[in-house]
């Protein structure tokens, strides 16, 4: 999969050639520079160059996917950021079941980096009280058809249960109470919670890390929600630390503009 390094002179670095993909069952058209969109996903590249490389293909249809979504992907392909609001006057909210499509996207299509990239913004976002890890929220994470046998959303499932797990067993926030109501009402969540447990127990640091805060102690380092590719060198990626005091980038960027 190529990728795109030589930053001076970004229009000879993407090329003049344009590729369609409607989007949806509205069939919503993107134009993007097929450089781009090919160095950012194996999904696209196989596409658009490696299914006839004789013949170069033009057009894709994803007819079960949302143009929304999509939509959000340009923006974070040309900005190299999280930009939800992309045209003026768009007033849609963009919430947690919006952010689990997007990891959902990533990760059908193939790009780490977005997939990385959302669940940072996922992070932050229960960190600072934008969302919060309620019964639907779990149900869409944890309730996925996994007939194919794909762990599906691995790395936000992870992070569940360390939160469940912090707020319940560390800081004591979450009673029995409110833990038995929500693995009732979402079994499924209960049986990666305990699975998180047993995996977690031995870790001398599980009682004093807050999941929520990346890089703030040893067992939670900056990438450790993140996936990384056999030979991608986590030390090249994008997430930054959270720091004390201060909203961290990708949350107070994305939901802002």
């Amino acid at each position: 999969m190529p990728v795109l390094k030589d930053t001076r002179s970004l229009c000879e670095t993407l090329g003049d050639e344009f590729v369609h993909v409607f989007v949806g069952r509205e069939r919503k058209k993107f134009a993007v520079h097929r450089a781009l969109i090919c160095s950012q996903s194996a999904f696209f590249n196989d596409a658009f160059i490696e299914a006839d490389p004789a013949s170069l293909k033009t057009e894709l249809h994803l007819p079960y996917d949302s143009a929304s979504i999509f939509e959000i992907y340009m923006g974070w392909m040309y900005r190299g950021h999280l930009v939800f609001k992309v045209f003026e006057g768009d007033d849609e909210e963009f919430t947690a079941h919006n952010c689990i499509d997007l990891c959902l996207f990533a990760e059908q299509k193939l790009c780490t980096p977005l997939q990385n990239a959302a669940m940072d913004l996922f992070q932050d976002s229960i960190r600072d009280g934008v969302w919060s890890l309620n019964y639907n929220l779990l149900s869409k994470i944890f309730c996925l058809d996994d007939s194919d046998d794909i762990d599906h959303l691995f790395h936000v499932r992870e992070f569940c249960c360390a939160v469940l797990y912090h707020y319940f067993l560390v800081t004591q926030t979450w009673g029995p109470q409110y833990m038995t109501g929500l693995f009732q009402q979402c079994p499924e969540a209960m049986e990666a919670f305990l699975e998180f447990q047993v995996k977690m127990s031995q870790k001398k640091d599980i009682k004093t890390s807050d999941p929520q805060r990346r890089g703030n102690s040893t067992l939670y380092h900056c990438c450790f929600f993140h996936l990384h590719d056999s030979n991608e060198d986590e030390d090249a990626c994008r997430s930054e630390h959270s720091e004390e005091g201060r909203l961290n980038s990708a949350s107070s960027n994305a939901l802002s503009q």
